[in-house]
């Protein structure tokens, strides 16, 4: 399949739009010849009563969700209830970054370490699309879209920065899966394993991950000139994901595991650490003005990749 041809900032914006999951906002104002800054924020392995506005359940309170109950209740935010999504992470990324179902891209099921595959490099990701209506786009987080060659890992794929692991999962302050390392910072374009990828390991090893990656968020933001051209950054937070293994709190920090008389279900307590709606992450950015001064409207989307698990919660 070729690339697809050229979309204007319109058609993007409306696929950002469209994208959106059932419990999560979109704050954005109307697209102008000043196209907006876009933020998409990405949540692993959440669940619809997950958040502060969604949950009904009486019997299972989680931590207040403040940002996100606050961003939903905005009058400029738009909130899509009706959803559907894929039960695993790489089929969910691919169809994000390309608008295609999986049945189109190809990526039908979670992609392990030694999967020599990924999302087809014929198709276009929407930082490519967006690039070519004058953005400049970064990467921040959990990638899960294939890393066997360079073309597959997102400098490759319309990104100009990537900071996070090329993979699926691992521990949250170690960053291992399995037997290997899995933590990078891609500086520039096109810059891959084999070139500029530094594996991190200062200010990074026995850090949470949601922490660094909100840092990371962060910086981009504030170091961005605002009288250039528009911003896009993609920032796929690795909570609230659940480890694979029999210690599913592997990396949370200890004080995020103590106990909470408000969720009375064990697994629920042990979820709600890894969510970076709880811990950060999510909450550095959207409730501080003072990381966006620029003249530029924004548009913040919130999603989620897939639901959780039963034995999750």
């Amino acid at each position: 399949m070729p690339p697809s041809a050229p979309l204007s900032l319109s058609h993007v914006i409306l696929s950002l739009f469209l994208s959106l999951s059932n419990s999560f906002p979109v704050s954005s104002s109307s697209v102008s010849n000043n196209p907006p800054n876009i933020v998409y924020i990405l949540i692993d392995d959440l669940g619809f009563s997950d958040l502060g506005y969604t949950n009904s359940n009486p019997n299972v309170t989680f931590p207040a969700t403040p940002t996100i109950d606050n961003l939903q209740a905005a009058a400029n935010t738009r909130t899509l209830r009706n959803y559907y999504i894929e039960p695993v992470c790489s089929p969910s990324r691919s169809t994000i970054q390309t608008g295609l179902y999986p049945l189109h891209h190809g990526v039908v099921n979670w992609l392990k370490p030694e999967d020599a595959h990924g999302l087809p490099t014929n198709l276009t990701t929407m930082a490519e699309h967006l690039n070519d209506l004058g953005y400049v786009s970064h990467c921040v987080g959990k990638w899960h879209l294939g890393f066997h060659k360079d073309e597959y890992t997102p400098t490759f794929r319309g990104y100009d920065t990537f900071l996070g692991f090329y993979g699926g999962g691992e521990d949250y302050t170690t960053h291992v899966e399995g037997d290997g390392y899995d933590f990078r910072f891609d500086r520039e374009a096109y810059c891959g394993v084999k070139n500029c990828s530094a594996v991190l390991s200062e200010n990074v090893l026995n850090r949470y991950s949601t922490d660094v990656f909100g840092e990371r968020a962060v910086d981009v933001i504030t170091s961005h000139d605002p009288s250039e051209e528009p911003l896009f950054m993609y920032l796929a937070f690795q909570g609230g994901e659940a480890l694979r293994g029999a210690n599913r709190t592997r990396g949370i920090p200890i004080v995020a595991l103590v106990s909470n008389p408000k969720i009375p279900n064990v697994h629920a307590r042990r979820f709600a650490p890894r969510s970076p709606l709880w811990g950060g992450g999510s909450s550095l950015l959207l409730p501080r003005p003072q990381h966006r001064n620029t003249s530029r409207t924004e548009t913040d989307v919130c999603r989620h990749v897939n639901g959780c698990g039963r034995r999750d919660r």
